[in-house]
């Protein structure tokens, strides 16, 4: 869609199902770093009026409403500091914030609204926390605006260089595909900005400059994923790209995407409704193409744990998640793939046919030769 202009605008699907994967991620990040640390803080930028045309709520009410969710497992203090350059948005959005403080909030919620560059405001608290040697607390930032000034790399980098920090970015893959090679001297020194580097400026194409930010944001983060919005025109409109170093991270926002699209290709299009999405069916995923990877993989080694084979999916492949690895497993030991122990490492006995993660495999040979064309779920 077009950049509005105005204070609300209509809610469009794929916004809609982009919420719908944040509250999901939330539900999940809330209640796991809530329980341990004293403090946890929601930031968002481009955080926009709280609300659209038809009421429903904006990101950030979506975040609320996913710490309310979990507040009984919330141990002390969650602080939503929400930066939007708008004033008039910006002003609506503390409306909204203060008719639900009215309605009754758990008593550690606290609520900073910003009217600011995201940029520039962000810089500040990183430069003020430098300055005193200190360390955020555990910070889920959500960084989403309409085009791509303003989105600097390097200030991503400061970010997620602390530990307990991740990030949620709306990349407009579509608006830099089309204004990347444009000679325009302000608009190449934007790009350079968003990707941190000036080899944006020899690309083009999706893939090229999709491959270019998941790798400038792989410098900083340990996991990196995306998730591609397309319009009801079938044209591609933006990735949202998720950076984390922890692996539990990883493995929530990927089930959230799954939850988004249950077939694992990590997409949208508009012509979807929203309210359909579900949970994951086994019947939309074949397990063929992992057992084929983990078979190759680890071909030939013995005694190998079902918990490590979990943590090499879930770092090697795109998007599958432990129930997949499980499902593959079952379907090699079908096969007789490999040899599953029945003496589990800790010492007591597997149950049959399952697959906890101290279940031990001795895998043989590779279920294909080498060079072999192994299938795949992304083509």
């Amino acid at each position: 869609m077009a950049v509005p202009t105005s204070r609300l605008w209509p809610l469009d699907p794929h916004t809609a199902a982009k919420h719908q994967i944040l509250r999901w991620y939330l539900q999940a990040w809330f209640p796991i770093l809530g329980k341990y640390n004293g403090r946890v803080v929601y930031f968002e930028g481009f955080a926009g009026p709280g609300e659209y045309e038809g009421a429903e709520p904006g990101s950030p009410l979506v975040a609320l409403d996913a710490a309310i969710e979990q507040s009984a497992f919330l141990s002390n203090e969650v602080v939503f500091y929400l930066v939007e350059a708008n004033e008039a948005r910006a002003d609506h959005l503390r409306c909204r914030i203060e008719e639900r403080r009215k309605e009754g909030l758990p008593s550690g919620f606290s609520f900073e609204v910003r009217h600011a560059e995201f940029a520039s405001e962000l810089g500040s608290i990183l430069d003020e926390l430098d300055r005193n040697g200190l360390t955020p607390a555990p910070t889920f930032a959500f960084i989403d605006p309409f085009g791509f000034k303003g989105l600097p790399m390097t200030l991503i980098h400061r970010l997620l260089q602390y530990p307990k920090t991740e990030a949620f970015i709306n990349f407009p893959l579509n608006r830099v595909n089309q204004f990347i090679s444009a000679p325009n001297d302000k608009v190449q020194v934007e790009m350079v900005d968003l990707f941190g580097t000036k080899d944006a400026l020899t690309l083009q194409g999706y893939d090229a400059l999709r491959g270019l930010y998941q790798q400038q944001l792989g410098k900083v983060a340990k996991y990196v994923r995306f998730f591609t919005m397309y319009g009801s025109d079938g044209q591609l409109i933006y990735d949202l790209f998720f950076a984390s170093n922890h692996p539990l991270g990883l493995t929530k926002m990927t089930e959230a995407m799954w939850r988004a699209d249950p077939y694992g290709a990590f997409r949208f299009s508009d012509e979807t409704n929203p309210a359909q999405t579900v949970l994951f069916d086994s019947s939309a995923f074949d397990p063929t193409a992992i057992l084929v990877r983990i078979l190759d993989r680890f071909a030939g080694r013995t005694d190998i744990s079902v918990d490590e084979i979990e943590r090499w999916v879930l770092e090697a492949t795109p998007s599958y998640l432990g129930k997949h690895v499980r499902d593959a497993l079952r379907m090699g030991e079908e096969q007789h793939a490999f040899t599953v122990h029945q003496i589990k490492r800790n010492g007591n006995k597997r149950r049959g046919k399952t697959f906890p993660s101290e279940v031990l495999i001795t895998f043989v040979k590779p279920l294909l030769p080498p060079n072999a064309v192994q299938p795949s779920l992304f083509g």
